[in-house]
């Protein structure tokens, strides 16, 4: 049973425009080498309740959204960055507030270790599991349908230059002998110097070594830290360190 929303649309010829967040942020993607779709097919049009790949979601935030925009995009693998890292930086900068990300309602991703996520900010952040896999998908608040947020922030230059410092190798290196505990990598105290956790380290430095693997590899690990609250935003390695591993795990 089709909603009366879709009858409306289907009865007005079918309208569709991506709000200029989408289709500034599908264009860009686009030149730089990803495949990305915006308009839903026909499960996403008779779905009920429909979402935000219509152009007449019942789903719209901060107000309800308007005939006949579209608020999503979905960002398939095969791009010049691997999705997981592309997922993790635009997360850690949504996080960050950075210029460029105030469109963005939700995300869902896939991480490097398999799990799937609904990360949102409606208003405040929240997590939960979701089980919308196989590429990333982004949706717009339904308030900023004629912003030129994107272009005019130069956004997604900074996202596809994605550099690591020093430091952040370090932080990193230092929150990865956390994480890896956890996973049972390294089992030992939270000592560089034991056994276990000498040769986890050996492994993460050997990852050092490929440039995309940093890129993706590290994104992730970079969200995790952002994601603490306590830390309040990029850490130094020395307040990783001082994180404890309860509070870590409950991040993961």
């Amino acid at each position: 049973m089709t909603t009366s929303a879709y009858r409306e649309w289907v009865a007005s010829d079918e309208p569709y425009t991506p709000c200029r967040p989408i289709r500034e942020f599908v264009d860009l993607l686009r030149a730089a080498g990803f495949t990305v779709f915006h308009k839903g097919d026909s499960s996403h049009m008779m779905a009920d309740p429909p979402e935000d790949h219509t152009p007449f979601s019942a789903t719209g935030w901060p107000i309800t959204s308007k005939r006949w925009i579209g608020h999503a995009l979905d960002i398939m693998p095969g791009g010049p960055i691997g999705l997981p890292a592309l997922a993790a930086r635009i997360i850690s900068d949504k996080q960050l507030n950075i210029n460029g990300t105030q469109w963005i309602k939700y995300i869902n991703w896939t991480n490097a270790l398999g799990d799937t996520w609904h990360y949102s900010w409606q208003p405040t952040f929240s997590r939960v599991s979701s089980s919308d896999t196989g590429h990333i998908h982004i949706s717009a608040r339904s308030d900023m349908d004629t912003s030129d947020v994107v272009s005019r922030s130069g956004y997604l230059g900074g996202l596809m230059a994605t550099q690591f410092s020093a430091d952040d190798i370090a932080v990193l290196r230092a929150a990865a002998l956390a994480v890896l505990q956890y996973k049972g990598r390294g089992i030992g105290d939270n000592d560089e110097t034991s056994d276990d956790n000498t040769s986890m380290l050996g492994f993460f430095d050997e990852i050092l070594r490929n440039t995309r693997t940093i890129i993706t590899d590290l994104a992730e690990l970079k969200t995790m830290i952002v994601d603490l609250p306590s830390l309040g935003g990029a850490p130094t390695v020395e307040e990783i360190k001082m994180a404890t591993i309860d509070e870590l795990k409950s991040r993961l």
